[in-house]
């Protein structure tokens, strides 16, 4: 503001007639929320740009980017036969890889422009439900920085997606619960049908929020002991959200149909029961970014980054509550829910549990604790009342915020949490070394382009699926079965590759019949020496 009456006041010498520039009063009019907003947003894009290419795609990325490039109408087969696969955003990596080419960056452009617009509307979120600037503004910046959110931001599969799909939905019916009118619950109901076409577990929303309104119109009814107005209010208002979100399932209908035929049972191991000391597990690797699918431990660290978030959005549940703003008990009672129906349906699929699959849970808990956080700050601002001191003060816990989170970010860009196999590397040493003769066998089969030939295309039609070739779907048996020529190469994963089978592994029966191999991140490599010269 400053800077800009320094420029009208110049600028006067010049106008005679008096009259302000039309620069100096947009300057005037920008108000500071949206100033701070768009720091947030830089901030935030910035964090989910950076090294955004840096890691190689991994298997289930190069999955994902795999059947975004098959052609109609075969590209719904492929999508269909994938684990958890919705087909939104498949086609949205599609159009990216059409529009920007084939390559790393490409492939995880979608999640990195999902991920950067939910922290914008993880602001308008807070807006809309606690109606203050202020929280929408925290729980933006908390999701700015988180590290959990960074990292799926720059990982081309739905997770991101799913994250903001979930805010959406959320926006969508707190627009249709307050002002109850027909586009609104029309609104609502085409973001169900959009939510369930980009992640399955969105639908513990839709679950949430019809459980919320029949309960909230209950206590209203007893409260008004049952008030023939209240109680047509409240069947005219549930009558409506059924008929939406049955509206969006109906439209959901085909590809469920499309998809019933698809693998249901995955083969992983069932999980154990689900106890509160797992609950809070899940927590910590959320917020502080544990390993994937840990078991509880002691990490003080993490503990406290994870716990301070918690108490916060305690904290900010009670004081919404207190002034009436009984909707946010769906940020409250979502995030539990979502994390019991998504273990329930791994126990039954028998899938590899993973906390990404809730990956939506996060924002809202984040626009808890940023109510919390505002609820301090006032209180601090009644005490002071000093604009400079708050500025400093706000300026001293954005800081402090992000030095608490700076771990957990260094981990993501160092590759070091959930690290990923170096394709990349592996294809580029494979196109470059072998012969115009060799063929090559992967533990991938087509449907993720057998790893190393979605970098290397040119070799998809020398390469097979190594139990396909073996007719064994045992990796020892079937590498014992395939008849090798003497300029073959074999890709299998290096746990594999010394896993003790019936007392040999891979790596010595490939040894022992001359094989060499060059390792990468995650995967071994092997070929036979000499190779063409080389």
């Amino acid at each position: 503001m400053v800077l800009a009456q320094s420029i009208y006041a110049s600028h006067r010498i010049v106008n005679l007639s008096g009259l302000k520039p039309p620069l100096i009063r947009r300057l005037q009019s920008v108000r500071v929320e949206h100033v701070l907003l768009i720091a947030i947003l830089s901030v935030g894009i910035a964090l989910r740009l950076f090294r955004l290419n840096h890691q190689s795609l991994w298997l289930d990325e190069i999955g994902e980017g795999s059947v975004a490039s098959t052609p109609f109408p075969q590209f719904f087969s492929e999508v269909r036969v994938g684990a958890g696969a919705a087909p939104l955003d498949y086609l949205a990596v599609k159009l990216m890889l059409a529009l920007f080419g084939h390559g790393t960056t490409a492939t995880r452009l979608w999640a990195f422009l999902c991920g950067s617009l939910v922290i914008f509307l993880t602001y308008r979120v807070g807006i809309e439900f606690f109606k203050n600037a202020a929280v929408g503004l925290i729980a933006a910046f908390m999701v700015s920085v988180s590290a959990f959110l960074i990292f799926y931001s720059q990982e081309a599969r739905f997770y991101s997606l799913a994250a903001l799909l979930g805010l959406l939905n959320l926006w969508a019916f707190d627009r249709a619960f307050e002002r109850d009118r027909r586009i609104d619950w029309i609104v609502f109901g085409l973001v169900v049908a959009l939510g369930l076409y980009g992640h399955y577990f969105l639908a513990a929303l839709v679950a949430t929020e019809g459980v919320f309104l029949v309960a909230y119109w209950l206590w209203r009814a007893a409260g008004a002991r049952w008030s023939s107005t209240i109680v047509r209010r409240a069947a005219a208002q549930v009558g409506r959200f059924l008929a939406a979100s049955i509206a969006g399932i109906v439209v959901f209908v085909p590809w469920l149909l499309f998809a019933a035929g698809g693998t249901l049972n995955w083969g992983w191991p069932p999980l154990p029961p689900l106890d509160l000391a797992r609950m809070h597990q899940i927590a910590v690797v959320l917020l502080a970014l544990a390993p994937l699918n840990s078991t509880p431990s002691w990490n003080a660290v993490a503990w406290a980054r994870t716990d301070v978030v918690l108490l916060l959005a305690v904290l900010g549940l009670i004081v919404a509550l207190v002034r009436s703003r009984t909707q946010v008990l769906l940020l409250a009672i979502t995030p539990p829910l979502m994390v019991v129906l998504a273990w329930r349906a791994d126990q039954v699929a028998h899938y590899f549990w993973a906390e990404r699959q809730v990956i939506a849970a996060l924002p809202l808990l984040y626009l808890l604790a940023a109510s919390g956080v505002a609820y301090v700050g006032a209180r601090l601002w009644r005490v002071e009342r000093s604009r400079l001191l708050a500025g400093v003060l706000i300026g001293v816990l954005a800081v402090g915020w992000v030095a608490f989170n700076a771990g957990p970010i260094r981990r993501v860009y160092a590759g070091t949490w959930n690290v990923k196999e170096d394709w990349r590397g592996a294809a580029a040493f494979i196109s470059t070394q072998a012969c115009p003769d060799s063929h090559f066998y992967s533990f991938l089969d087509e449907h993720s382009s057998y790893g190393f030939a979605w970098y290397a295309p040119s070799l998809t039609s020398r390469t097979d699926s190594i139990f396909r070739a073996g007719n064994s779907g045992d990796l020892l048996e079937a590498i014992r079965r395939v008849q090798f020529g003497p300029h073959d190469w074999t890709v299998v994963t290096i746990p594999s590759a010394v896993q003790d089978e019936g007392g040999t592994t891979v790596d010595a029966v490939l040894g022992g019949e001359g094989w060499t191999y060059r390792d990468f991140r995650g995967i071994r490599a092997y070929y036979r020496q000499p190779t063409c010269g080389h």
